[in-house]
This record gives C-alpha cells, sequence and structure tokens, in this order.
C-alpha cells in the first residue's frame, strides 16, 4: 500500500557529512551505501504538510474502472490510505440485479485532509425483445413483392435501452411463405432472440406455353379467315392472373406471327410470339384449257352431221277411224276400223277381228 506523500527532508548533519566523506578511505563504499538507505529512508517516512488521503477502486469483471455497461454481476473493491483515515461509503459489494445507473460513494477523511471518490455501477443482464419488422416499401400487385426489399427491426429495453436493430434485404428465395428474421441488440450488449418476419416473393416472370386458336387450321395447316388464339401460360410461384388474347387478320403470309403475354399473380409478365400460316385471299382465274382433244369429224367453227336413211316401215295401211251409227232393230254397230281391203291371201301373222268393239291383233 502506498503511504501519505512524504515531506523534503531536512539537510544532512554534518556527522552525516562526514560518513559521506569517509567514503574516501578504504570503508568508503560500504559507509557511503549505508547512509544513502538511511536518507531514502527519511524520505519516504517524513509527513508533508500537504498529504491527502489516497482512495482507489475496481471493479470486476472488467473494465475495473467501472466504466460502461456490465451483463454480469459485478462485484466493486475499495482501498483507502491511509488504513486508519475516516471513510464514508467505500463498501465493497456485488451487483446482482439490472440497474441503469446507481451511485456508489467513498470519502475518506485524515484529520488533514478529505478526498470523496463517486462513481456509477449500471448493471443489464436482461436481453432486448425485438418486436417488429418494417419494409422498406409496400409490397405490390395481390401483396407480392418482385424486386429486392429491405426490413427494418425495432425492439424495446428495459434498462440500458435499444443500441441498434437488423436491417436485412431479402431477395430470394421466390414463396409464397418466404421469411427473414432480425434481432436487436441494446447498450449493454445483450442481444434479442430471433424476430420473425413473412412475406410473399416471386421475381421469377411465368412461361406463355402456347396459343390455343378458335378453330383449327384446315388440313395444309394453313388458316384463310381472321382466328382468334388465347394465349396459355404457367407460374410456379404467384401462379397465373391472366394471359392475353390476340386476333389474326392478316397480312397474308406462310410466315406469319403474332405476339402475346402472361402475366403472374405478383405482376410479373412475359412475352412470346407465335407463327402460322394465312391466307384469306381467294385465287384468281387467268384462263381455261379443254378437258381433252376435240373430235376427229369437227372443224374449227364448222359442225358436219350426218344422218343415215331410215329403213321402210311395213305393216297394214293407215285408216281413219269412222264414226258410230245406230239404226232401228238389232244393234248394229259399224267397226270403226273397218277390215282393209285383202290384198292378197291371209296370212297367219295376223287377222282383224270384227267382233270386237276394238281393234284387236288376233295371233293364230
Amino acid at each position: 500500500m502506498i503511504g501519505p506523500q512524504a515531506q523534503p527532508s531536512e539537510i544532512p548533519s554534518a556527522s552525516v557529512r562526514g560518513a559521506l566523506d569517509g567514503s574516501k578511505s578504504h570503508h568508503g563504499p560500504w559507509l557511503a551505501a549505508a547512509v544513502g538507505l538511511l536518507l531514502l529512508i527519511g524520505l519516504v517516512s517524513a509527513p508533508r504538510a500537504d498529504a491527502v488521503p489516497i482512495v482507489t477502486y475496481k471493479c470486476t469483471p472488467a473494465p475495473q474502472d467501472c466504466s460502461g455497461w456490465y451483463r454480469s454481476n459485478v462485484s466493486i473493491d475499495w482501498t483507502v490510505l491511509p488504513s486508519d483515515a475516516a471513510v464514508i461509503g467505500c463498501q465493497d459489494k456485488t451487483y446482482t440485479s439490472d440497474t441503469s445507473g446507481t451511485n456508489e460513494l467513498c470519502n475518506a477523511d485524515d484529520g488533514v485532509a478529505s478526498v470523496t471518490v463517486q462513481l456509477k455501477i449500471r448493471l443489464d443482464q436482461t436481453p432486448p425483445e425485438a418486436t417488429a419488422g418494417t419494409p422498406s416499401r409496400a409490397a405490390g400487385v395481390n401483396g407480392w413483392y418482385s424486386s429486392p426489399v429491405g426490413v427494418t427491426f425495432a425492439g424495446t429495453d428495459q434498462t440500458s435501452g435499444i443500441e441498434s436493430c437488423s436491417a436485412i434485404t431479402y431477395s430470394g428465395p421466390d414463396s409464397a411463405a418466404a421469411s427473414l428474421s432480425g434481432t436487436c441488440r441494446d447498450k449493454a450488449g445483450n442481444v434479442s432472440a430471433s424476430f420473425p418476419y413473412g412475406l410473399k416473393y416471386d421475381q421469377t416472370n411465368p412461361s406463355v406455353t402456347g396459343a390455343a386458336p378458335e378453330h383449327p387450321a384446315n388440313a395444309a395447316g394453313w388458316f384463310n379467315q381472321p382466328v382468334a388464339f388465347d394465349l396459355q401460360g404457367t407460374d410456379s410461384t404467384a401462379g397465373i392472373a391472366s394471359c392475353s388474347s390476340k386476333t389474326y387478320s392478316g397480312p397474308d403470309s406462310a410466315t406469319a406471327s403474332f405476339g402475346g403475354t402472361c402475366t403472374d399473380m405478383a405482376g410479373n409478365s412475359a412475352a412470346r410470339d407465335f407463327g402460322l400460316k394465312y391466307d384469306a385471299t381467294a385465287p384468281t382465274a387467268t384462263g381455261a384449257q379443254a378437258a381433252r382433244d376435240p373430235d376427229t369429224n369437227r372443224t374449227a367453227g364448222t359442225t358436219t352431221m350426218s344422218a343415215s336413211p331410215s329403213p321402210a316401215v311395213t305393216g297394214p295401211p293407215a285408216f281413219s277411224p269412222a264414226p258410230r251409227r245406230r239404226t232401228a232393230g238389232p244393234t248394229t254397230e259399224a267397226h270403226p276400223c273397218p277390215a282393209p281391203a285383202s290384198t292378197g291371201p291371209a296370212t297367219p301373222a295376223a287377222r282383224w277381228d270384227s267382233r270386237s268393239s276394238s281393234t284387236r291383233r288376233v295371233r293364230t
């Protein structure tokens, strides 16, 4: 322990000076060393008129100067010199409960001077609490984020107060139930438990997979009148919100094309072009050609027809029918077609029968 500050000693007496001068004798070196020790003891032990008590302290664990915050039990030890000085406070103790600042005091009075030392013990063993996460911007279409977004966390602490909280940027992976977490740190260095923050995230464009026509192309793969196409697409995260429809009505082309888009529920869009063969124009007739060569008896501009004579017609001669007439008495009918006059003997081929009221041919 360090004693009171020493006063300067008086000038050495003549005997001491003689002893120092004796250093020139054969006992000189030993005698000089002894005198020097005596002088040093006198300087240390001699009191000074301006001496004051000395007060020191130490905290455990570090920092030993008791500055800053402690996160575990902390002890303070006081030392006062001279040991017989009157003290006020100066109690060694250990802190085990959180405190935002408790004053400790030590006053020492040796009857000549008084010294007072005051300090503050701050202890925080309780972690803070993270309470919220706030995004840097609001969510987009249908509550989805489609590009990186920052989230800043906040919290509370009852003793030392919040020093800082996490600030995190979320940039994937895509998920309808994405999550990130942050923490808060208090001024004593305690760290909170993680606080989760959920969001919906999809930054991937959908896929345009096809275009369905309202009616099929013909057998050769051509469309010959305006045709509407409904685009189709897929999206693995947010899902498809809509796909466009496109009606193609020209120009005619064997390599015609049209384009359309699909949009997902997060607002991401993708475009794609599709090809088709289209011809809505009717052909034009430019000439005619006979299906076969002309007949050999035809000449250009003149039609010649030949006829063969009809063969002679044989049979009974023509006759004119005569009207019927009635006479009194038994009915007598005149045959309308009297038998022709015979020009020769009758033949078995046919004969006329006058008994019939009509002409009949009777085979014999």
